[in-house]
């Protein structure tokens, strides 16, 4: 497993770290190790190490930022990715990494001016669109609605040059999960998979509240938080070799045989961070994983899925204001946004249909307006008995290492709600877009919905 691969790489680097303690390398490369392992604590010692024996290192004092933003130590964090800029101000990411560890509605000013006089530097296409995202996120904060918008299309529109999001090729894709995990399969493995009722999937559009309902349930003291994980991906791709099938995934589905899925699901369980006492559920926050709730269905039929939703010109919008660490090559334009929330709608409506256990739909609106009975039926829907730290999940001290790590160790509050309107005068594509595309507005007038789909209630 790669945790014990992991283990074995931190062993070595520790023991290099004894033979040469004056090499901020050393430390370093074990800090890197340590914080992917989720051994944050000792993580921050080595990067403490490593900043104090190259004290003029950029990067060190970057990467020593970005460690303790998922630590939830914004201070120290600001003061790492000051230095760093100080040193470096052209270091990739580090200018993106000041402007989103804090809400800069006092202070900003200075900063964006000194982002600015960067941009006059003409940076590479790259470094640039990182720039232009950074000082959106900073004059969004400072209430500067035009600045920030026009920020924001300068940044997705160098993104934007160096992607191509095929809509019709994704379109047919989800046409194949649709027209291969039918009733009729769930039917004919029924009794099978791994019996386990530990996994708790958190799916979604990215920015739709995901990381913010894995941090409510992983301050119950029965869950461990294990942030986005990849194994059902990996999985995914090595099921035409355990079926022996010349069909490429999901295709190759209709071919396992009994007990393939029960191995595949143990195969996914065992991947997983160990849980700790009293810990009984472990969550996977990988938004894109609900193109693999059939999957899920097959291997792990006791899992509990919970599906976040959104206002898709609140989402559409939050997309757009991000810069994606990797893949999400439709996420730069709004035309292409719409299409892939469609195709998304479209595929979450089918598992709705056929699965056997329907997932638990819960709308960030209401969430953030209404939020003590909703995280009461969802603590129910997972099999839980009520714990009120859930409602004081900011308080939680774990490693959050998602784009939202700042927003989800504040209190709940509700000023996304509806941010949307703020930037239609100034990106009217944003609204067209989703109209052309067909996806209509899920909640009209900002609030929470009542329509709850079947099984949403656990």
């Amino acid at each position: 497993p790669r945790s014990a691969r992991a283990g074995a790489a931190a062993a070595l680097l520790r023991t290099a770290a004894r033979n040469a303690p004056g090499s901020a390398a050393i430390h370093a490369s074990l800090a890197e190790v340590l914080h992917s392992g989720g051994e944050l604590d000792e993580a921050l010692g080595c990067w403490e190490r490593a900043a104090r024996l190259a004290p003029d290192d950029a990067a060190v004092h970057n990467r020593r930022g970005l460690a303790c933003v998922d630590a939830g130590r914004f201070e120290a964090a600001e003061a790492s990715f000051r230095r760093a800029m100080d040193l470096d101000p052209l270091l990739p990411g580090v200018c993106l990494n000041l402007a989103r560890c804090r809400r800069f509605d006092r202070g900003g000013a200075e900063v964006a001016g000194r982002i600015e006089a960067l941009l006059e530097r003409r940076p590479a296409p790259g470094l640039a669109a990182d720039l232009h995202f950074a000082l959106a996120k900073i004059r969004d904060d400072r209430d500067e609605v035009e600045r920030a918008a026009g920020h924001l299309r300068a940044a997705n529109r160098l993104v934007h040059r160096t992607l191509r999001f095929d809509a019709g090729r994704h379109g047919r894709a989800v046409d194949a999960l649709i027209e291969t995990f039918d009733r009729d399969l769930f039917a004919r493995h029924a009794g099978g998979g791994a019996r386990d009722r530990r996994p708790l999937f958190i799916v979604g559009m990215p920015r739709s509240g995901t990381s913010l309902v894995e941090q409510i349930l992983a301050a119950h003291p029965a869950v461990r938080g294990a942030g986005e994980r990849r194994d059902l991906d990996r999985i995914a791709r090595r099921i035409r070799h355990v079926a022996g099938s010349p069909k490429s995934y999901p295709r190759c589905v209709g071919a396992l045989g009994p007990g393939h899925a029960a191995a595949l699901g143990r195969q996914y369980l065992a991947s997983g961070p160990p849980l700790g006492p009293g810990e009984g559920r472990v969550t996977d926050k990988l938004p894109a994983n609900f193109l693999h709730l059939g999957l899920v269905a097959l291997l792990l039929p006791q899992a509990r899925v919970v599906h976040c939703r959104r206002d898709p010109r609140d989402l559409a919008l939050s997309i757009f204001s991000q810069q994606f660490a990797e893949g999400h090559v439709w996420a730069y334009a709004f035309d292409d946004i719409a299409r892939f929330h469609l195709a998304y709608r479209r595929l979450m409506a089918h598992w709705r249909a056929v699965l056997p256990t329907p997932p638990f739909d819960l709308d960030y609106e209401e969430l953030v307006c209404e939020p003590e009975p909703l995280c009461r039926r969802l603590v129910a829907f997972c099999g839980l008995e009520w714990d009120p730290a859930c409602l004081e999940f900011h308080r939680h001290r774990r490693a959050v290492a998602t784009a939202s790590n700042w927003q989800v160790r504040q209190p709940l509050y509700r000023r996304a709600v509806g941010r949307w309107r703020r930037y239609a005068p100034c990106l009217p594509e944003l609204v067209e877009s989703l109209e052309r595309a067909g996806v209509a507005p899920s909640s009209p007038r900002g609030g929470p919905r009542r329509d709850r789909a079947p099984g949403a209630a656990g």
